[in-house]
């Protein structure tokens, strides 16, 4: 199975860091790149892909901002934040949208 993604990064070689870990993991995984806060608008607005993995720190503004946006455009796609080491605003990110619990035994 292919999936194909958008990873919204201001940063070229964290574009390919990410391409690179996600085709080890799973194969033929097709990562298109969006640097701007505003060209992902436009992708999101296209629904064109099967989900959205979205760098916390985004220039001027940030990846929070980005998903709260995708949200209320009616967003279908998961969004998933990515974030370095000491980007720990958790408590915010837990606030966009419902989350599915699994419950491990």
């Amino acid at each position: 199975m292919t999936g194909f993604g958008c990873l919204i990064e201001d940063d070229e070689d964290d574009y390919h860091l990410t391409l690179e870990l996600l085709r080890e993991a799973r194969g033929d995984f097709s990562l298109e790149w969006v640097s701007t806060y505003h060209g992902a608008l436009e992708e999101i607005e296209e629904s064109r892909h099967d989900i959205y993995l979205v760098d916390y720190r985004l220039g001027e503004r940030d990846g929070l901002e980005l998903v709260r946006t995708a949200i209320v455009m009616g967003c279908k796609s998961p969004l998933i934040i990515l974030t370095g080491v000491g980007d720990h605003n958790v408590g915010a990110w837990f606030s966009l949208r419902p989350l599915d619990t699994i419950i491990r035994e």
